[in-house]
Formats: structure tokens, C-alpha cells, sequence
């Protein structure tokens, strides 16, 4: 009987071990099947990062490796800082060799940044490689990161936004993204004597990345430059937040990413010389609806703006001229103004000469 008893027992233990292990196998199986389900969203693949303070040269180079993965997409942002007012544009990105597109940029007083891109059809397949960043000449100081992803549609960014400001203690802006589960990436540098910067939580985004570089011999203070990422699960107008204590001076870019199986509409956006010498660049551009568009128009010398037509419609003066929330095509023509000119009359009032 005991053993009976028994082997009732252990039969009937065994059946609820099975039970068990075959409600944990479900489990299993949903939870597989929910991680299959949202296997198109985009995904990190690999990060890294390099920072030059004290003038270095006009060159920034580190490693970054790429796993063999589908449809990615390699994001570099980089800032660098002047001594001197002005900024100094970047010549080039690469990564193995291969350059990088310019997704955006904005420049203030003496800090630049910008974000370029490379799709999957030009990247090794796997591996370790450097990315390589030159200036058109020597900065103050550079700064940059690179992150592979991954489920990224092989496509432009299909939005984005820059942004300047002085004596700021809070960024708020806003993108407005065209697909759902889009990616959006923004990087950031203040002047400031000594800021710890902060994403606002509020605002959903989740800093990655902080550089402080103390202040140079020769410049009354330091900067940081900041990167947060963030997942706008639903399309349309989303928000980025920081908090910037001590800001003096702020440039600030931003990008949306679609992941794989959507595209966006393209517009084109012209640029034309009416009248006057002078040049704008770039002449022709292709820019995803919600995206912003930027016309850099250079006078000859003594020449300046006289006015911008947009479609037909005298816009205020602005140079770059930007375009944001492009949602049609865009003719601009760029008219420039003559120098002035005066004549000098000279003339002998008495006696002998010329």
C-alpha cells in the first residue's frame, strides 16, 4: 500500500513537473513569438567614441566594429571647437575607407556639429575598421561617436531639426517623424564654464553620451557635448529635452530613423543665382517630407543679398536659408545686390597742373 501510495505520488508529481514544464515551454513560445513579432524594430549593433582637447590637428580618428546583422546603418556625430569666432565645416567622414553623407549640421559662435550616415550597401560586412573625421583645419578641440544599427530602412533620415541659442538652461525642440517605431538621435554642444548636462525624463529621451572639456589656455571656458536617443513609437511631433546649466552659447542637431520596411516621399529642393554674382549651395538636394533643407548662399565680394524668391514668394533674408518640415518641392532663386559705386570728380581751380 505504501508503495502504491507512493508511486501514486510520484506519478503525480511527474505530471505536474510536466504541466509545469509544458505551461513554461508556452511561455517561452509567446514570449519568442512577441520578440519575433517586433524583430523589424531597429536595434544597436555596436557604439563607440573619441574625444581631442587641446588643439588638435584637423584629423579625429577611432575604431568601430560592425557585426554582421541586416539593413543597418552607421550614425557618426561629431563637434569641434574654434578658438576664434567662426567654425571650421567638416571635409569628409569615412568609415573603412568608404565616406559617410552629411544627414545634418549646425554651426554657432566657435562650436560646430554634425550627424553623417552610411547604409548598409557600403559597409563591411563585419568587423573592425577606424572611422576617420577631418576638419578644414586644425580645432581647439574634437569630439565624436559612432553607433552601427541595425533594422534601420536603407533611406535618408526622414526627418530632422537644428537649433542655436545663447544663455540657455533648458533645450526643449521638437521633430516630426513620418513612420512609426521611428529612432530619434540628437547630439548637442553648450558653452559653459563647468555643465553636467541632463535629459529631461519628461520628455522620454535617454541620454548616451557626455564630454566635458575643461577650458584652454587662452579661452575663458570649457564645453560639453551631449547625445541622447529616443523610440517615437507613434509617427507625427515628438519631443527632445535637456537641461543645460551655465549655457552660454548652444548648437544642437537632431535625426529621425525609420526602421526597415517603410520609405518616405522625397522632395526636390533647387537653388538658382537670379540676378547679381554670387553662388548657393548645394544647387539641387533631395530631402524626405518632414526634413529640413539648408541653402548656404555666398556673395562675391562687395556683392550682398538682395532677396530670396520661394516659389514665387519674397522670403526674409537668411543666410543659411533653412527649410524646415519640407513637405513639397522648393525653387529658390537668390538674387544679390551690387556694391555701391561713387564717382570722384577732380578738377584744377587755378594755376598751372593737372
Amino acid at each position: 500500500m505504501k508503495n502504491h501510495k507512493y508511486s501514486e505520488m510520484v506519478l503525480g508529481d511527474r505530471n505536474n513537473y510536466l504541466t509545469l514544464w509544458i505551461t513554461g515551454l508556452l511561455v517561452l513560445l509567446i514570449i519568442f513569438t512577441a520578440l519575433s513579432a517586433q524583430s523589424a524594430d531597429i536595434g544597436i549593433d555596436s557604439y563607440s567614441d573619441n574625444y581631442n582637447n587641446g588643439w588638435a590637428d584637423n584629423l579625429l580618428v577611432w575604431s568601430h566594429t560592425v557585426n554582421p546583422n541586416a539593413d543597418r546603418m552607421l550614425v557618426v556625430a561629431v563637434t569641434n571647437k574654434d578658438f576664434q569666432p567662426g567654425f571650421r565645416p567638416l571635409v569628409s567622414v569615412t568609415y573603412a575607407g568608404a565616406p559617410l553623407t552629411k544627414a545634418v549640421e549646425r554651426h554657432g559662435y566657435n562650436l560646430s556639429v554634425e550627424i553623417w550616415y552610411m547604409l548598409e550597401g557600403y559597409l563591411p560586412s563585419a568587423g573592425t575598421h577606424s572611422v576617420v573625421v577631418e576638419s578644414t583645419g586644425p580645432v581647439a578641440s574634437f569630439s565624436g561617436w559612432s553607433m552601427s544599427l541595425y533594422n534601420v530602412a536603407q533611406q535618408a533620415p526622414e526627418a530632422s531639426v537644428v537649433s542655436t541659442g545663447s544663455w540657455c538652461s533648458v533645450l526643449t525642440t521638437n521633430i516630426t517623424t513620418q513612420t512609426n517605431g521611428a529612432w530619434v538621435i540628437d547630439n548637442f554642444a553648450i558653452e559653459s564654464p563647468d555643465s553636467t548636462v541632463s535629459a529631461i525624463t519628461s520628455k522620454g529621451n535617454s541620454q548616451f553620451y557626455e564630454v566635458k572639456a575643461p577650458p584652454l589656455t587662452g579661452s575663458p571656458s570649457g564645453h560639453t557635448v551631449g547625445a541622447s536617443m529616443k523610440i517615437a513609437n507613434t509617427a507625427g511631433m515628438t519631443g527632445m529635452g535637456w537641461s543645460l546649466p551655465g549655457c552660454s552659447q548652444m548648437v544642437y542637431t537632431a535625426i529621425a530613423l525609420a526602421p526597415a520596411g517603410v520609405s518616405s516621399t522625397y522632395h526636390n529642393v533647387s537653388a538658382n543665382v537670379g540676378t547679381g554674382n554670387g553662388s548657393v549651395s548645394p544647387p539641387t538636394q533631395s530631402v524626405a517630407s518632414g526634413d529640413t533643407a539648408s541653402i548656404n548662399i555666398t556673395p562675391d565680394p562687395d556683392w550682398s543679398i538682395a532677396s530670396i524668391v520661394d516659389n514665387g514668394t519674397t522670403v526674409p533674408v537668411a543666410n543659411p536659408y533653412i527649410i524646415s518640415n519640407v513637405q513639397h518641392d522648393h525653387n529658390i532663386v537668390v538674387n544679390f545686390t551690387a556694391p555701391n559705386t561713387h564717382v570722384v570728380t577732380a578738377a584744377v581751380g587755378g594755376g598751372n597742373g593737372t
